[in-house]
């Protein structure tokens, strides 16, 4: 599939490919680590949710580490903190988009998610590319 691209295009968009790949692994893990402690165990949904951030969290780093960013020489000393920092400003970001989107400009809420779906991961994959993962 991606021998149709020029040659200088392959690896950044099987990087790219990659990183969406791990970042829905990590939203399933997400989800259902929510959705088990709250409906299976009775916890709260905030609490849910936070404890299910961080397991993806690490599902997420563990696959952007590993496999879609395995030729940086960057370490885990210096990448787990930024990629922490990234994963947090992505979640901000998330949430401010959201409400500019849908409780400001009253845009139809999934017409935000959408938007936000399509741009955040994008800013996210850049931060991770050429801040987190960078060669030192």
């Amino acid at each position: 599939m991606l021998s149709v691209l020029p040659e200088s295009w392959r690896k950044p968009v099987a990087q790219l490919l990659r990183f969406g790949t791990v970042g829905v692994a990590a939203t399933i893990v997400h989800m259902s680590v929510a959705f088990a402690l709250h409906y299976l165990l009775n916890v709260s949904p905030l609490m849910s949710n936070f404890f299910a951030f961080l397991v993806a969290w690490c599902v997420s780093y563990a696959g952007q580490f590993s496999w879609t960013f395995k030729d940086s020489s960057a370490g885990h000393k210096q990448s787990a903190p930024k990629f922490f920092a990234v994963s947090v400003l992505s979640l901000i970001l998330n949430q401010i988009i959201i409400w500019i989107t849908a409780e400001y400009f009253r845009i139809p809420f999934y017409l935000a998610v959408i938007f936000v779906v399509t741009t955040v991961p994008l800013v996210t994959f850049f931060l991770s590319k050429y801040w987190v993962f960078r060669e030192p």
